[in-house]
Formats: C-alpha cells, structure tokens, sequence
C-alpha cells in the first residue's frame, strides 16, 4: 500500500544503535485481544463507540488514560477499574495469545541491539516476550511505563530506554503501531516506523502517518536496510 506522504527528516543520518519496539501490536499481535477486553469492560459502564471505533482512539492509551477520556466524554464517573482492566487483558492474553513475533528473526540476526518499550506493566510484557521466544534474547531489555512519571505519548520510557543503553535519540530506530506510540517517538526525536500485522484501512493508515511515522510496513523485514545501513 503506498504511503500518502513520507515523513523523513533531513540529517537523520546516524547508523542504527538501537532498536525499540512497542509489545502490543508490534512485538506480538495482541492489540486485538486487549482492546477487545477494554472495549468490553468500558461498554458495560457507558462507553457507545463500537469496537474498531475503540482501537483507532485507544490503541496504545495507558489504562488511566482510557478511563479519563471515557469519563469526559460520557459525562459518568467510572471509578478505579484500570486495575480490573489490566487484570482481564492479562487473562485473555494467557488464554489467546499466540507463540511467536515478527520480529523474532530480525531481533536475533540483525546485530541491533534490540530493547521493548510499553505503556504495558511489567507482568505483561515478560509474558509477552516469552510469547515471542525472546526471553533469552531481550533479557533486561524490557522497560515498562511503570518505570517511569509518564506512559507515552509522553517520551519519558523511550528516554529511560535510551539512556540504558547510552545511546541518543538520533542513534534509536522506534517501531510502533499506534499514533500514541508515534507521538512519543517524535517527541522524543527518534525516527519512527508504524508497523501492522494486518491491513489498516485507509484512514488508520492516514492516522498513523498524520501522527509522524516515516512510513508504514506490514512486514518486520522491511526494517532490515534501516539496521544495517542507517538512513542514507
């Protein structure tokens, strides 16, 4: 599918250090399951979008997030249910989520260091990689939101990940698939790739590459000449 524009920025030139993934809908295809799981929850408690309305506004969005803006927007009170939330995502997770990741081969023979970086808690996302057969491969490499004051789309992990690995943003390649994701790798000054496991629609591709992503790529091996050559 051709990009409507490209989001390239002159003097990014420096070679590839390090290469951050988001977990969900990057790493491993879960998006699907967990936005199906909050869709759910919310639905009971007064949130009127259908469920792809759901995961174009909240792909991405930090639990508390989500509630906020389905507070504003319905006008009710929810109360503390991000934690119920997380909880039952977790749980459909154990029970849906598939072995393996598209990016497994690229983490393994690219030669970049590899690290994940999500709004995800920290349960979630070893689970996650160990989904993905990483565990051996990313070991510490996992920074959770937690670790930090702000979930994307502030930057804050993104800056945690990059300073643990001594590198600058401009040294970082982000791989996301959500404009959230995206805002805060722009923000941050990295370059970022959207990525999906399946087609967007038209207008979620539009969304995603609105919210900076150089470009949007359905397999992970069109990253392979970013890692091995940098933008030249």
């Amino acid at each position: 599918m051709p990009n409507i524009k490209n989001n390239k920025k002159p003097g990014h030139s420096a070679a590839v250090k390090l290469l951050i993934l988001d977990c969900d809908g990057v790493l491993v295809d879960s998006e699907p399951i967990v936005c199906r799981t909050y869709w759910s929850i919310l639905s009971e408690v007064g949130y009127g979008g259908d469920l792809e309305t759901f995961m174009r506004e909240f792909s991405g969005v930090r639990e508390e997030e989500i509630v906020l803006c389905v507070e504003r927007s319905t006008g009710k009170t929810i109360g503390l249910i991000a934690d119920e939330m997380r909880k039952s995502a977790f749980d459909a997770l154990l029970l849906e989520l598939p072995l393996g990741s598209a990016f497994s081969e690229i983490v393994k023979k690219s030669g970049v260091t590899t690290c994940v970086a999500s709004n995800s808690d920290m349960r979630r996302l070893k689970f996650s990689v160990g989904r993905a057969n990483l565990s051996d491969v990313l070991r510490d490499q996992i920074y959770s939101a937690e670790m930090v004051a702000r979930g994307k789309p502030a930057p804050d992990i993104l800056y945690y990940a990059a300073a643990q690995n001594g590198v600058s943003a401009d040294e970082c390649l982000v791989v996301e698939d959500s404009s959230s994701g995206i805002k805060a790798a722009r923000t941050f000054g990295a370059r970022v790739i959207a990525f999906a496991y399946r087609n967007h629609d038209p207008e979620a591709e539009r969304q995603l590459l609105e919210a900076g992503a150089e470009r949007v790529i359905y397999s992970a091996d069109e990253i392979l000449p970013d890692l091995l050559a940098g933008d030249s």
